[in-house]
């Protein structure tokens, strides 16, 4: 029987000892300092922006530092206490006491516990002090405790378990400390988030940050995996009390410890089954998807029309009665239709008329059995009811596995990723989430159909918790009563959807109504730029207006709107679309308070442009407009970057594309060219569009190779059907696609001039928006204006696995006088030694037309070389820097 009094005494007297350690104080002592030194840095002189965005940021980092040393510590401690019983000859004292195995060891871990709990608590005091003091910081009081309960606890108790049981078995403290610090190192440095994050018992990499909107992306995951770990320490105590070489007071007195060892060693395996098998469950899921839909992908592919939608938002779950216009645009009647809907969203009934339909459900396919053959051209209405919770692993499944296990993280902050989101307070669901009905199977490998865009008509009525704001992309709503009601009176190419607490602050004087959503008290900007509040409508109306010029002329929404979302949101780029999922109609999903973006920076970013920057000592109002030019950037430049990364040893260089640029606003949401035979030439014109009038990085380094130069190797053994098509070379494929969009625009330019080209696709665009360009359209308006045939264009370029071969001349450069002037004459040679023709494109700059001089950047100059022909070419400018391009 356990003595309460007993194992008090212990762990007094053992808390008392460690307290005395000198190794304790010097690791405390200088923890505490290094910590001091870190939250001054990052929260006080505001240079980490998660930490300004994120307020759970500020204790989630604290513990993370904490977590390793007091791991280190708590080895050195807890392996100790056998050793100085021994050595100060008290270990016959206390045996002879009158007291059980569990009186012993408990209270010995109840020492350590409480030394290392008051170690934490004076942690989070000092950055909860920090953060206080810090008047740019919000405070996330919860997020403390939870980090304490979560980080710590588990970590504690796995560690001095493990170290006790140890010490208890090899009886050599040299030898336990070797394998304990092995150990730790191992799973630090080298298992990291391997196995699904299974031996991530410190949490450094299992995704943990705590969002203002939402809290953990995954609560129910989060608690599986720590429960494991402090379950298996609880059973290394256990089994430590069976094992310790003292005789037992009662006779049997030795087989409890020993059954709760096993209870809860069993309850950590079952903890650890559920976390692998839930890991497990989203890669066969996304697999057997794909299975279906190569399976399925030949049958008659339905379109919908119109889409008439009721939802209702209780708890964690949506209820959704839908009424779809399903037409058969294919060849032959067809007796099915066959739509997409996430597994995790269960269908109880389908209807026509006044008929109930019988249906199969293939996970994420419905297939629906039309009581009589729809013909061709001919439209029905179908009901559908479904009710429940979005399946997260049913999203992004074309995908690689290797790139979806990466770590999503800043700095050593594990962030994961959210896809949709139902909660109690909060909805959040995009096109990705599928959680309306889809026409045909999506994404497959079996043909390139899914690459296109499909258009419907929206009507969205939405009932859900009282004083919600509801957000809903490209639509306008008709009144204010409840049930909210939603139309859009144009076509759109996906339906997203935001409810929660949000206020909403925009420019109302002009159209579109430009704006944000926030969470309230998420308006820090305000207090930033407050010299530029009255300019800076007519500096945000002047970008966009720009920007709209040269992206097709009118906006075709109402309004467009910043819409704050959880930091964990997330969104893989797809080469196929000129956006990623955080740009939908009329709006732009944004990381709560900027996130880790060093762009929302502002306030860090003005002083060091004020201190660092070419215009030194500006002006505060000067400073402020600089700022809002540089935000507006982020999204109407379509900017990349390499991030450079280390993996094993080695440098890696990934390009990361900008996901916020708004271009697909005015092409792709509102008249993208659309082709059944060549579906890739949807979102071809689309970057050759977006590409147009970019100002290129010429001073861009890169390491070794780059990504285009990486794709233009892999062009020389595949073509590009062969490349979009495979999974593996998804990170090639966006560069693939730029460069075989800027041949065979660049070649359809010299061939027929840029202006004409430009003149028919804006004619075009102005007789089609909100619904597609037929590429038969666009094909025969540009054989009748110009003569020329663009399908042996995409025959010769796109589908060729040959490329061009030149070999570069020598290149002279000579002064030439032009009157009083004096002008600059550049000779080069270029030959083309392949079998098919060469497009070469020269990017002339005159020295001092950049960026900053509001010039629109360099002219190009194509020229096609023929195979196996020798081109001259001759530049004669003002002084001139060229660049050259061959493709």
């Amino acid at each position: 029987m356990l003595s309460f009094n007993h194992i008090n005494t212990i762990a007094h007297f053992e808390a008392k000892t460690l307290f005395r350690s000198w190794f304790f104080r010097i690791f405390g002592i200088l923890m505490l300092l290094f910590l001091l030194v870190f939250d001054i840095e990052q929260i006080s002189d505001n240079e980490g922006q998660l930490y300004l965005a994120v307020p759970s940021a500020i204790p989630y980092v604290n513990l993370l530092f904490l977590n390793l040393v007091q791991s280190i510590i708590a080895v050195f401690l807890a392996s100790d206490f056998l050793k100085r019983d021994k050595k100060l000859d008290t270990t016959e004292v206390i045996y002879t006491r009158s007291m059980s195995n569990g009186d012993y060891i408990l209270g010995k871990l109840l020492g350590v516990l409480t030394v290392f709990f008051t170690f934490n608590f004076l942690i989070l005091a000092l950055s909860l002090t920090i953060n206080i003091i810090s008047s740019s910081h919000q405070v996330c009081l919860e997020s403390y405790l939870y980090y304490f309960l979560l980080i710590s606890v588990p970590t504690l108790l796995f560690i001095i378990g493990l170290s006790f049981v140890l010490m208890n078995l090899i009886r050599n403290q040299a030898i336990t400390f070797a394998v304990l610090l092995g150990y730790i190192f191992l799973t630090l440095f080298y298992l990291q988030q391997q196995y699904f994050y299974l031996f991530d018992y410190m949490a450094y990499n299992i995704p943990m940050v705590y969002s203002d909107l939402i809290g953990f992306s995954d609560i129910g995951k989060l608690l599986v995996h720590r429960l494991m770990y402090a379950s298996l320490g609880l059973s290394f105590i256990s089994f430590t009390v069976y094992r310790l070489g003292r005789l037992p007071n009662k006779p049997f007195s030795r087989v409890y410890p020993l059954m709760v060892a096993l209870i809860f060693l069993i309850g950590s395996v079952v903890l650890g089954y559920f976390h692998i098998a839930d890991a497990r469950y989203g890669e066969e899921l996304r697999k057997e998807m794909v299975g279906l839909n190569n399976q399925y992908s030949s049958l008659p592919q339905l379109s919908i029309t119109d889409q008439h939608i009721t939802l209702n938002h209780k708890g964690t779950e949506i209820w959704v009665h839908v009424a779809i216009t399903v037409k058969n645009n294919e060849s032959q009647p067809s007796s099915q239709v066959l739509v997409r809907l996430n597994p995790g969203l269960t269908v109880s009934k389908v209807e026509s008329g006044t008929q109930t339909l019988d249906f199969k459900r293939e996970r994420h396919l419905l297939f629906i059995n039309m009581p009589k053959p729809l013909a061709i051209g001919d439209s029905a209405i179908v009901r559908i009811e479904y009710a429940g919770s979005i399946d997260q692993e049913a999203c992004y499944i074309d995908i690689d596995e290797e790139l979806r296990a990466k770590k999503k993280s800043v700095d050593i902050l594990s962030i994961g990723e959210v896809y949709a989101c139902i909660r109690s307070n909060y909805l959040f669901l995009t096109p990705e989430a599928n959680w309306y009905p889809m026409a045909n199977v999506g994404y497959n490998q079996k043909n390139t159909g899914w690459i296109l865009p499909y258009f419907s008509r929206y009507t969205l009525t939405v009932n859900t918790f009282d004083g919600a704001a509801i957000i809903v992309s490209g639509m306008s709503r008709r009144g204010e009563v409840n049930p909210a009601t939603f139309y859009s009176g144009n076509p759109l190419t996906g339906l997203s959807l935001v409810i929660g607490q949000y206020e909403k602050h925009s420019y109302k004087k002009q159209l579109p109504e430009l704006g944000v959503w926030i969470k309230p008290g998420h308006d820090f900007y305000k207090n930033i730029f407050v010299e530029s509040k009255d300019t800076a409508e007519s500096i945000i109306y002047k970008t966009f207006q720009d920007f709209a010029i040269r992206n097709g002329g009118d906006y075709p929404f109402s309004g467009l709107y910043l819409v704050e979302v959880p930091i964990q949101v997330y969104s893989y780029p797809r080469y196929w679309l000129n956006h990623s999922e955080m740009v939908q109609p009329g709006m732009v999903f944004v990381p709560e308070k900027g996130g880790s973006s060093r762009t929302f920076r502002f306030k860090s970013n003005m002083q060091n442009r004020n201190k660092w920057g070419n215009e030194k000592d500006q002006d505060s109002l000067s400073l402020q407009i600089d700022e809002i030019k540089s935000l507006l950037d982020l999204f109407v430049k379509n900017m990349s970057r390499n991030r450079i990364r280390w993996e094993n040893g080695q440098r890696i260089e990934d390009e990361v594309n900008n996901p916020y640029f708004i271009f697909d606003q005015f092409y792709g949401f509102n008249h993208p060219v659309v082709s059944e035979q060549y579906p890739i030439f949807t979102p071809l014109l689309g970057s050759y569009l977006s590409r147009r009038g970019q100002i290129e990085n010429e001073g861009a380094f890169t390491y070794g190779f780059s990504e285009y130069e990486k794709a233009a190797l892999l062009l020389r053994e595949k073509s590009m059907s062969e490349i979009i098509s495979n999974p593996a070379y998804n990170k090639l494929a966006d560069n693939v696609m730029d460069m075989k969009g800027d041949a065979l625009f660049s070649l359809l330019e010299q061939r027929v001039g840029r202006q004409t080209l430009d003149d028919i696709i804006a004619l075009i665009r102005k007789d089609h928006s909100f619904r597609p360009i037929d590429y038969v359209d666009f094909k025969k308006v540009i054989l009748e204006r110009t003569g020329e045939n663009i399908d042996n264009l995409i025959a010769g370029w796109l589908m060729s696995k040959e490329l061009p071969g030149y070999r570069i001349g020598q290149v002279e450069a000579l002064k030439v006088k032009e009157g009083q002037r004096q002008r600059y004459l550049t000779r080069l040679s270029i030959g083309n030694e392949s079998k098919i023709d060469g497009i070469v494109k020269i990017a002339v700059r005159e020295t001092g037309s950049d960026e900053s001089s509001g010039n629109d950047g360099p002219s190009f100059k194509t020229y096609v070389v023929g195979a196996k022909r020798l081109k001259t070419m001759a530049l004669f400018s003002d002084n001139v820097v060229a660049k050259i391009c061959l493709s």
